[in-house]
């Protein structure tokens, strides 16, 4: 809803805010409470319900007054569910694909290769800190041109939008491709885990930057 509105930085203060008392507070009760996985969950849970409250209450003040009461419209979901199923399926496809190289890996490798894999991707993920808060703010204003038939509008941030990603994303992409047994060996202090992993990371790299560069386009 609030990224809907676009007001991405009051989204990003109550995430920074329900984010800290979420690890934060686990950690409090880990330690002076009760160190019990039930503890952890517990406080998950709780901080989950705070969370949502909080976001209610701050998407519900910055929508339209109005002397009508609230109410649940199923005509809306009735006109955007194909559009609803088809981003779910997208996503799940998504989970999918960016998850079987470690489901078909584990069962191949032994341990202590797999955790050299493992690492390399968690390094090469980073990428993603680039890509995906940037589309969440653009997204919305894709949207709002398109629904208000502004093309020239739309065409426009559609330009400017793929070459600011691209401004972005590939000299961060080309430092982790070029440099990435300094980098881990900088990360690590170990020299035996960036002569493992540093080929990996910059392929793994290349291949997030690739599937980031065609987000823009896709949506």
């Amino acid at each position: 809803g609030l990224m809907g509105l676009q007001r991405q930085v009051l989204l990003n203060i109550v995430l920074i805010i329900t984010g800290t008392l979420r690890s934060g507070g686990a950690i409090l009760v880990l330690w002076l409470v009760s160190p019990t996985i039930e503890a952890f969950f517990a406080w998950q849970v709780f901080s989950s319900i705070v969370s949502s409250i909080v976001f209610y209450i701050a998407i519900w003040s910055l929508l339209p007054k109005t002397e009508n009461n609230a109410r649940f419209k199923l005509s809306i979901i009735k006109d955007v569910w194909k559009y609803a199923l088809a981003v779910s399926a997208n996503g799940i496809i998504g989970v999918i694909l960016s998850q079987l190289d470690k489901i078909i890996l584990s069962k191949m490798l032994p341990l202590k290769t797999f955790g050299y894999y493992v690492l390399a991707g968690t390094l090469a993920s980073s990428i993603w800190l680039i890509i995906v808060p940037f589309n969440n703010a653009i997204f919305p204003r894709f949207v709002q041109y398109y629904e208000a038939k502004e093309s020239k509008k739309l065409t426009d941030l559609f330009h400017k939008s793929a070459q600011l990603l691209s401004l972005l994303l590939f000299p961060t992409s080309a430092l982790l491709i070029f440099f990435s047994a300094e980098i881990i060996l900088l990360w690590t202090h170990d020299p035996n885990i960036a002569e493992n992993i540093h080929l990996i990371v910059s392929f793994l790299v290349i291949g997030i930057m690739i599937n980031g560069i065609a987000t823009v386009p896709g949506y």
